[in-house]
């Protein structure tokens, strides 16, 4: 990613449209934009987010961007959700994260129904993810939530907003440790 500016004068307030590229994998551990062609709802590809600096790696609007990434949505899914360049897409067919900060620890399996002990969080259900397939660890690292159950800096919505992306009755507030909910032991 990345190179010249198609068109566009810095600090325009127009983004412009350009055609999606094509990512060739040759390396397991490489980064893919997810799903591979994606395009915002103005048509713009992540190699239009790259080269306008409209994103950066960690997730997080660049000088150039002017707007919501929600606003922005197609298929699902923000550029900060498809793209490599910004933060997203997948490595070896799982969701990448951003490498700004180690991803958590986790806890290991339950082995049986009953809460953790010693006040432990299990996010509960065990490995749910949202109706966009986000999990709860790319809630915590693109600061989704916080854990006491409000939007997070790059959220960009109310807690309502998360019922938009709720997925076998549950939002991350109540699935996700890192977002308040989960299961709590004695």
């Amino acid at each position: 990613c990345g190179g010249g500016v198609d068109g566009e004068q810095p600090g325009s307030s127009t983004r412009s449209v350009s055609t999606p590229a094509t990512t060739t994998v040759t390396d397991a551990t490489a980064c893919v934009n997810d799903p591979v062609g994606w395009v915002d709802s103005d048509g713009d590809s992540c190699a239009t987010y790259a080269r306008n600096e409209w994103c950066k790696p960690d997730g997080t609007a660049g000088p150039w961007f002017g707007g919501h990434f929600e606003n922005y949505i197609n298929r699902g899914r923000t550029a900060i959700q498809a793209c490599c360049a910004c933060g997203g897409g997948s490595i070896g067919g799982s969701t990448q994260t951003p490498t700004t900060r180690p991803p958590p620890s986790t806890p290991p399996p339950l082995t049986s129904s009953s809460p953790p002990s010693g006040g432990a969080c299990v996010d509960s259900p065990l490995g749910w993810r949202d109706s966009d397939g986000d999990s709860c660890s790319k809630y915590e690292l693109l600061g989704w939530c916080t854990p006491e159950g409000q939007p997070g800096p790059s959220f960009g919505g109310t807690v309502e907003d998360f019922s938009r992306f709720e997925n076998d009755g549950h939002t991350a507030l109540t699935a996700c440790c890192a977002c308040g909910g989960g299961q709590r032991g004695p």
